[in-house]
Parts: C-alpha cells; structure tokens; sequence
C-alpha cells in the first residue's frame, strides 16, 4: 500500500527494485548527450539520507551499484510520489514522458561522480562480496572483505535520470541497502538554477524496509 500526502511513508520488507544481480543482461552504455547532467545529478544526491544521519564513521566509503536499476518493479510510482507546483508542470509532463520512454532501461555507470568521500563501483560479484563482510564469522573467514568495505554504510542504487526537453528539470530514484530489513529509497527532484542542479521538496512518499 502507498501512502499519499507530504509526510507519506511506504514501510516494506522487500526490496521495491529488482537488484542488478537479478537482470544482469541488457545494460547500455550511457548516452553521451546525458552524461554530464546526469553525474552531475548524482552526485548531488548520493547518499540516501539515512546513511547521512549515521555520521562519518560509518560513511568513510560509499558503495553504488555499477548499473542503474530499472523501474519496471517499482511500487514507489513517479507520478504518486512527485508532486509539481503549478509553474513546472509543463515541464514534469516532459520528464514523465522521458520516464515512460526510458523507464526498464539499465544504463551502466563510470567513475565520473563527484563526491565528498571516496567510493567503488560494484558489479556483481563486488555486491556479493560486500554482503560477505556483513557475515557474523566475516572477521576470521573474510578478513580482506571486510577491510576493503570498512566505513561502508550499505550498497546504494540509482535510476537513469529523467530529464525535461531542454534539461532544466529532472527527476532520479535513489535506493540505499543495507540489510535484508534495512533500507531507504525516494524520488528526488531537481532544478537547474544558474547552471547548478538544485534539489527541489516534491518528494511526498518514502520506501523503507
């Protein structure tokens, strides 16, 4: 069930995006003439605010799936979740349409994000290792493991950003894993204002598990 209004929370003990180790086939290099905004778009917004509030001890390295998810499995429905003022619109109606033309598209990912603290680009394999070094005998069995992912809050995972005609305007799913009852995912909105992506308040549900 999806709640609705400013404050709605949609509590879930599933995970609302099949990860990328479920479609491993399919991803498509990242369009050049997107790219730019696109990174720029992420790094503004990784990581999930739940990992912000555990500090920096625990935000000493940030793990992101090296391909987008989909959105084809998802309950956190743009159009519920995303609520535009009555100047952008028009605009939203262009992100949405760009949305439903590029929405079960896995976009793979470089290192050409901008962030505050240093971070990896996990395949598959990387995935399965980080959840090894969560394991309780992780300390005696994989010591390297956990050494290689220590200060690492969860794995996060990101849509393809959906933009407007003349990208102003943008629209992201950002997901945060870290455990099987630990998560948190939102859509964020953003604007260009003055050349700068600015995250905008239209979010007006939350995924958790």
């Amino acid at each position: 069930m999806l709640l609705k209004g400013p404050l709605a929370v949609l509590i879930s003990f599933t995970m609302v995006l099949l990860p990328s180790s479920v479609l491993a086939q399919g991803a498509v290099p990242m369009d050049p003439d997107r790219a730019e905004d696109s990174y720029a778009i992420y790094s503004q917004i990784i990581p999930v605010d739940e990992f912000k509030s555990w500090g920096a001890e625990h935000n000493q390295l940030w793990l992101i799936k090296d391909t987008t998810v989909s959105q084809e499995n998802s309950s956190a429905d743009i159009e519920k979740c995303l609520y535009a003022p009555p100047e952008d619109t028009s605009a939203f109606e262009q992100v949405l349409s760009d949305f439903k033309q590029h929405s079960n598209e896995r976009v793979s990912l470089k290192r050409e994000f901008h962030l505050e603290r240093p971070y990896l680009l996990l395949d598959e394999q990387g995935e399965k290792d980080y959840w090894m070094s969560k394991e309780k005998d992780a300390a005696t069995q994989h010591a390297d493991l956990v050494k290689k992912f220590k200060g690492a809050p969860g794995i996060i995972s990101v849509s393809e950003v959906y933009f407007n005609f003349d990208k102003t305007l943008a629209a992201v799913w950002i997901w945060g894993m870290c455990g099987s009852l630990c998560g948190q995912g939102y859509w964020v909105a953003l604007k260009k204002i003055d050349g700068h992506w600015v995250k905008q308040n239209w979010s007006s549900c939350m995924v958790m598990s």
